[in-house]
């Protein structure tokens, strides 16, 4: 009897699925059919082999598919049956595989298993290839890329993947969602459309964002949902059930969404777009998500060379040292209580990261001087604000953080510096780190004082709202709970956000 199977390729190289009389052989997306085809277009069962054994012969018949099963280019009708010969050429929806009766020359084959593999899981939609874009798609892409390389900071490098995703597949809802630390939190530092429901509750799929991230098959990438009655994942398919959303998909944005995660739905009474035009914008989606992910690479690199700076500049002098990764967990606490979303309480703690920055422009003496400063030399630390702000400015991705490195040590009553401001006056992102930057200098030791316990730096705190303080950053301040503040203080040394 010659040797039966089923010979496709993929990227790998070519791949043969054994046919064994008299076994039946299934072919879809369901998990446990002899031949697991994961396309969108696949259905869950797709098509079945059967041997005949009176005729010595396979047979293949469509299983009611929706995409259909064609032979030789011909589709079949559903439960119609029909011989295959060597050669024969069949497509399970878009997937072809060609039959063999007979020796397969194994020196071609990269990648390919035994007869003990009978159930291969092909992986079809990866990246995608140009010339199956449409004009419009390309079109997309180029503009994107122009922006994505025109000094963008953070924020905009998100908004920019949100507005081109949003053009490619048409979706109401897209979101940014940044790398949740717990799985309760999840933060969207942007997005368009209905990202919450009537009751405040956030529409994103926990359980796409779970597995975006930790990917399949110890592959990780774009999960895409073509029609949700077809999941064979319950917890997926209740997940979408609850947003009402029959399409969906979800790319992390860099290795395991280090820099978030790219999620759009179709919404609520939407009808869904057909599985080709999916695709395909999915494909557009990859793309835009590649360049948005080297974009954000390059402002990191300029944010982490910052931060060394200033770890630098800090350890030199054992009563900063940790300074400024205290005052900005400290200050995004407060901007929490506040009520700022959370983007803006990630550009708060970014802010403090790098709010002392032009100290690096300051007479090292003077900053190590282990005694109380005389007038000349407080002249010369009153200039680190402007001078932080002159080294920043240079540097499109710290645009929105500016106004807090340099307003940073003005008082509410009018009285601090560089420019005297007062009131609303200062902007709320200094305002909020007045209050961490002087807590944090109030308990931590200094040769010619003693650190400040816990209590009595908050009661200080507290002192101060109104005239050093805006009151209402006082308050936020004041609803962090001493046990937490306790964690980011220790005195003299830094400490892990």
């Amino acid at each position: 009897m010659p040797e039966f199977c089923l010979i496709t390729w993929t990227e790998s190289g070519m791949v043969k699925q054994p046919l064994v009389p008299p076994e039946p052989v299934t072919v879809g997306r369901l998990p446990g059919s002899t031949l697991m085809v994961d396309h969108p277009q696949v259905s869950r069962l797709h098509a079945r082999l059967q041997w005949i054994a009176g005729d010595g012969l396979w047979q293949v018949s469509d299983a009611g598919s929706r995409a259909g099963t064609r032979l030789n280019g011909q589709r079949l009708e559903a439960g119609q049956s029909v011989g295959l010969a060597h050669g024969d050429l069949i497509m399970f929806g878009p997937v072809k595989f060609e039959f063999h009766a007979g020796a397969v020359d194994e020196g071609a084959t990269l990648g390919v298993g035994g007869p003990s593999d009978s159930a291969e899981r092909i992986e079809w939609l990866s990246e995608g290839r140009n010339e199956e874009l449409s004009n419009e798609h390309l079109a997309l892409l180029l503009a994107a890329g122009k922006d994505f390389h025109s000094g963008l900071d953070e924020a905009g490098i998100r908004q920019r993947l949100i507005q081109g995703v949003g053009d490619a597949i048409k979706f109401p809802n897209v979101a940014f969602v940044l790398r949740p630390q717990t799985e309760d939190d999840i933060q969207i530092a942007e997005h368009r459309g209905e990202i919450r429901d009537g009751s405040g509750r956030l529409r994103v799929s926990r359980t796409m964002l779970r597995k975006a991230r930790d990917g399949q098959d110890g592959r990780e990438g774009l999960v895409l949902v073509t029609d949700r009655e077809d999941l064979t994942d319950n917890d997926m398919a209740a997940s979408l059930e609850r947003s009402a959303s029959n399409q969906a998909f979800c790319i992390p944005v860099g290795p395991r969404g280090k820099f978030g995660f790219l999620y759009a739905d179709s919404g609520a009474g939407r009808s869904s777009l057909d599985r080709a035009s999916l695709e395909a914008a999915a494909q557009v989606a990859l793309g835009l998500v590649r360049m948005a992910t080297d974009s954000l690479k390059g402002v990191v690199a300029v944010r982490d060379m910052l931060d060394l700076v200033v770890d630098m500049v800090e350890s030199t002098d054992p009563c900063t040292g940790g300074h400024s990764r205290r005052v900005a967990k400290i200050a995004e606490l407060v901007a929490k209580e506040a009520g700022f979303d959370a983007a803006s309480c990630k550009r708060i703690y970014e802010c403090g990261r790098i709010h002392d920055i032009g100290k690096v422009s300051i007479d090292q003496q003077v900053l190590r001087k282990p005694g109380r400063l005389d007038d000349a030399e407080f002249a010369q630390i009153k200039r680190h604000p402007e001078e932080g702000h002159r080294i920043l400015q240079k540097y499109d991705q710290f645009s929105e953080t500016l106004s807090g490195v340099l307003q940073h040590h003005e008082k509410w009553d009018g009285t601090g510096y560089p420019h005297g401001l007062a009131g609303t006056e200062i902007s709320e992102m200094g305002r909020v780190i007045a209050v961490a930057d002087v807590f944090d200098a109030l308990t931590c030791e200094r040769p010619y004082r003693r650190a400040m316990p816990l209590e009595e730096a908050r009661q200080m705190i507290a002192r101060g709202s109104g005239t050093h303080f805006d009151p209402d950053m006082v308050s936020a301040f004041m609803a962090i709970p001493p046990d937490v503040l306790a964690r980011y203080m220790e005195v003299g040394k830094a400490v892990t956000a």
